[in-house]
């Protein structure tokens, strides 16, 4: 179950759906479907991993999740951007994934720095 207690939970939870929404109407080529499968691996791995940031016991655990979640949503935008670019997804449907995926990419960056200056 994804944790409600801070937004960011659910904001990156909601952009991943939309990522595995986006996946079921790119085309199905052999090249779009690897590229589109690297694309939701990705999307999907950043809220998965700040779930289980939220679960983790020590301080030091919550850094190293967000730090990955962090990566991934790097990860995810050039795939996104690569798909795009290369004609596989329309700009219009992609820009607003990117759009929120710049933002994710910097409040997570935003936690991960705040968490650490919490631990010094």
């Amino acid at each position: 179950m994804i944790t409600q207690r801070y937004p960011i939970y659910l904001r990156c939870y909601n952009f991943s759906l939309n990522v595995v929404k986006l996946s079921k109407v790119c085309p199905a080529d052999t090249v779009s479907r690897n590229l589109v499968s690297q694309l939701v691996r990705a999307a999907t791995s950043i809220s998965a991993n700040l779930n289980e940031a939220d679960a983790d016991i020590s301080r030091k655990d919550f850094i190293n999740k967000v730090t990955i979640a962090v990566k991934e949503a790097r990860e995810t935008l050039y795939w996104l951007q690569l798909l795009t670019e290369s004609g596989y997804i329309n700009p219009a449907v992609s820009q607003p994934l990117l759009r929120e995926g710049e933002e994710i990419t910097k409040i997570l960056a935003k936690i991960k720095i705040n968490s650490r200056m919490i631990t010094t």
